[in-house]
């Protein structure tokens, strides 16, 4: 238990670090970015999006876990044995794929991806402990014609644009557009790579050792259940483990903090809460300084869902949120709340959830577009759906209570616009 304790407080202190550089990244890209929109904006009169085309280069971290997963897919699809097993319910696959080669490989993927939840940020079960939900994504990839490659026809033209551009500007023009690009290629593929080593893995980690407490208080009858654990605060945690916590009071409590949880977790929150601040006085600072300080401002605003979102589907059938990725796709829709329901998803269908995690980009190769109800212009929806080229909104606020299964819909990322069209 002492070393449970000691293990957890070092969990806790590499998480307190990890925030430095983790914002310390997020703060440069931010700042990069922002630079390179007015750079392309001011010398170029590009749009957002045009700009961000030129500066597509995708992380290898957000395509290699997608490109494992589509490998074992296509070699069980044409194993007959392995196909077999695979047609039946996702817990009884994972249990009759025991001593089979797709084993061994389902076992190596889990090793090096697992650690990722396999639903949100934070604190829930990894797929390493959902195995099943990993066959079931596997299962619903056998039939899909996709590929998540470098594209190279669009680096060619990503090239191409590139040239033609630099072709128009010169002097100090052109050097400003060289220097901004080089970082904005840098900075553009940092989002998912580092959240990953410095927050998704730790995290992983403490869970683990949480749930191991857990395992052990329930052995001596203190919890009822593992997960119990997590309605304790981390400072009641480690008492309990080294036994300077009143041990027989911690059944009462957690039940009354599930309880707390259940009510809340129905709850709907108001899109605002008290005023809207005013604007930051940027003119106390030194004109460089407050120049870059709105470019932060600005960034970070994109990151969050904007009042402008419309609450209500309209007469005409539209649906209005925030533009996340360019194109114009139709389908039905299909709303996701959890990782347990991934494998309800169709090939061509629109997916409509909450928002989006790492985990939740395994879909993205069966789906004609992405509408969400929370995140901005440079959530991970947005980014993410960006780089796989798939139209996309977000900042709907209610779409997954306004949509239902099976309607019929036309996604347009570039103006932020659903429409329904049954």
């Amino acid at each position: 238990m002492e070393e449970i304790a000691n293990h957890l407080e070092q969990l806790y202190d590499f998480l307190c670090w990890a925030w430095n550089p983790h914002c310390k990244i997020v703060m440069l890209g931010m700042y990069i970015r922002g630079c390179w929109l007015e750079i392309c904006e001011k010398l170029l009169n590009l749009t957002e999006y045009e700009a961000f085309e030129l500066v597509q280069v995708n992380d290898p971290a957000v395509l290699n876990t997608m490109n494992r997963l589509l490998t074992l897919a296509r070699r069980a699809a044409v194993d007959q044995t392995v196909s077999e097993i695979l047609s039946l319910p996702s817990e009884k696959a994972f249990q009759g794929l025991s001593h089979t080669w797709f084993q061994k490989e389902l076992d190596q993927f889990l090793e090096s991806e697992g650690d990722r939840p396999a639903d949100s940020f934070e604190f829930t079960p990894t797929l390493k402990e959902m195995p099943e939900i990993v066959v079931g994504i596997i299962k619903g990839l056998m039939d899909s014609d996709n590929s998540i490659t470098e594209d190279s026809e669009f680096q060619a033209y990503r090239q191409q644009r590139i040239k033609e551009f630099r072709s128009t500007l010169k002097g100090k023009e052109r050097e400003d557009f060289d220097a901004w690009l080089e970082l904005a290629e840098e900075a553009q593929p940092l989002s998912e790579i580092h959240d990953y080593i410095l927050l998704t893995v730790p995290l992983s980690l403490t869970r683990y050792a949480a749930i191991e407490a857990g395992r052990r208080f329930v052995k001596q009858n203190i919890l009822d259940s593992p997960d119990d654990i997590f309605f304790l605060y981390r400072e009641e945690l480690i008492s309990a483990l080294r036994k300077n916590f009143d041990l027989p009071s911690l059944k009462g409590l957690v039940a009354e903090r599930r309880a707390e949880h259940s009510k809340n977790f129905s709850l709907v929150p108001p899109q605002t809460i008290g005023k809207m601040p005013i604007a930051p006085p940027f003119h106390v600072f030194p004109p460089i300084a407050a120049e870059r300080m709105k470019i932060f401002v600005k960034q970070y605003s994109l990151l969050e869902a904007q009042q402008v979102a419309s609450l209500e589907i309209s007469p005409e059938g539209e649906l209005s949120g925030i533009p996340g990725s360019p194109g114009v796709a139709e389908g039905s829709v299909r709303i996701i709340h959890t990782a347990e329901e991934f494998n309800l998803v169709q090939e061509g269908e629109v997916l409509v959830c909450p928002f989006t995690t790492p985990t939740w980009t395994v879909l993205f190769p069966k789906v004609a577009a992405l509408v969400t109800d929370s995140s901005g212009a440079l959530s991970h929806a947005a980014i993410v759906s960006r780089e796989y080229r798939l139209p996309s909104i977000v900042g709907t606020i209610k779409a997954t209570r306004m949509l239902h299964n099976g309607q019929r819909v036309r996604v347009d990322g570039t103006a932020g616009k659903l429409q329904v069209l049954d």
